[in-house]
């Protein structure tokens, strides 16, 4: 059941790996749930099998089952505390110097990536000059807003919206904008539309990449935390900083087609 769901991507050429590996280096931060259902280690392998980038990764576990394999190789911080997701992530980040890093790639624990899909998403991110991006859902998966479902007819979007989770990767240009993350809403709640405003006050284009589709269906949103609770965060987020209202952010701004034949001549419909 699980291969017939997992994602596919079409065949590409990758590119090569670049003689400046500074420019080349990823940071993946993660936040496993150590005692629920997890694909953590598969998904640190997978990260991790890049031709062209070099990968550090950087690790939270919770709970009380001690982390195994890559994941224990990866963890810096381990607490049996139901500490909120951006709460271990602030943490996490005052372990790292963002500056060696020209992308930084955040990642829940229940997702099913492809294979290349590093390499695959940050050329296309690089490429479309997304400062902010993530990958579509396949169709399977468990999704909150219809606009992260992926278009199989597209290559990517450029959109007013990219979802603070499964995964999100960011470029070094729009660490100020984000990083860190407000403690108002320790959830993640409402930082889309700050994001959203804040990156187009800069001019900052951001989207979905729907030919690099993740799986996600491992575990139901909202299984392990309060939702009523971090809907009155998101509440209280949004009315201390400026931000887009949601109607604005569910907007797609132009979608790049694959043509027949090649997804890397992209045409564009606005």
């Amino acid at each position: 059941m699980l291969a017939r769901l997992r994602p596919s991507l079409p065949a590409s050429s990758h590119q090569a790996p670049s003689s400046d590996r500074r420019q080349n280096r990823v940071l993946v931060m993660g936040i496993c749930l150590a005692d629920k259902p997890h694909n953590a280690e598969a998904i640190i392998a997978n990260l991790s099998e890049s031709d062209s980038y070099s990968v550090t990764h950087c690790w939270a576990a919770l709970g009380t089952s001690r982390p195994s394999g890559r994941l224990l190789e990866s963890v810096r911080l381990q607490t049996v505390l139901p500490i909120p997701k951006f709460t271990v992530i602030n943490r996490l980040l005052e372990t790292v110097d963002l500056s060696n890093y020209r992308y930084v790639i955040f990642s829940d624990d229940d997702i099913h990536l492809p294979p290349h899909f590093l390499d695959d998403f940050l050329r296309l991110q690089e490429n479309l000059d997304f400062r902010l991006a993530q990958p579509a859902r396949t169709s399977a998966s468990y999704i909150d807003h219809a606009i992260v479902e992926q278009r199989p007819e597209a290559l990517a979007r450029q959109t007013r919206f990219v979802e603070c989770g499964p995964l999100v990767s960011a470029h070094e240009s729009v660490y100020e904008l984000l990083i860190p993350f407000e403690p108002e809403s320790p959830m993640g709640w409402g930082y889309e539309n700050l994001w959203s405003y804040r990156l187009g006050n800069r001019g900052f284009q951001m989207g979905i990449i729907d030919a690099v589709p993740i799986g996600h269906w491992m575990r139901a949103p909202q299984s392990y935390y309060n939702a009523e609770s971090a809907r009155g965060d998101m509440d209280h987020l949004l009315r201390v900083y400026p931000h887009r209202q949601m109607l604005d952010c569910l907007q797609t701004l132009q979608t790049i087609y694959k043509p027949p034949g090649s997804a890397d001549r992209p045409t564009t419909k606005n």
